[in-house]
């Protein structure tokens, strides 16, 4: 019974967590996409980071891409956004010309490719959901 619990309460842990995260991403989404603006990276300096731990299989860095744009205002505003490696890799040999999607009303918010930032939230919400249903379910077993 007690053990039961301590998994309930551990699946609703992780469920709080993945529609905390949900929700950060799908605002971040909604705000860009409902008023986008597109603009060109004014400049990016792509940068390699080692994971934390033992990498056995796959690739031992992660890649982000740090970038400036200026808004429909004439503000100049930063970014930093995680990348795949080919485009790191494209990034780091040369001229490799990024679009910045903001949001017109709030432009500190912005992001190399909006439709990650779309799958990443839904991901999130359905694995969110998943867990919901899990936990709720391991508590009325109980």
């Amino acid at each position: 019974m007690r053990r039961a619990r301590r998994k309930a309460t551990m699946l609703v842990v992780i469920a709080l967590c993945a529609t905390a995260l949900a929700g950060w991403y799908g605002q971040r989404y909604w705000r860009i996409a409902a008023d986008e603006q597109v603009t060109a990276a004014l400049a990016v300096k792509p940068e390699a980071e080692a994971k934390l731990g033992k990498s056995i299989v796959g690739d031992p860095n992660r890649y982000f891409a740090s970038y400036r744009y200026i808004d429909a205002s004439g503000r100049e505003h930063a970014g930093r956004q995680s990348i795949s490696r080919d485009l790191y890799e494209a990034l780091s040999q040369g001229d490799v010309p990024l679009k910045v999607h903001y949001s017109r009303t709030s432009p500190d918010v912005s992001v190399l490719d909006l439709e990650t930032t779309r799958w990443v939230s839904l991901l999130l919400a359905g694995l969110a959901a998943l867990m919901w249903v899990a936990a709720i379910l391991r508590l009325v077993r109980s």
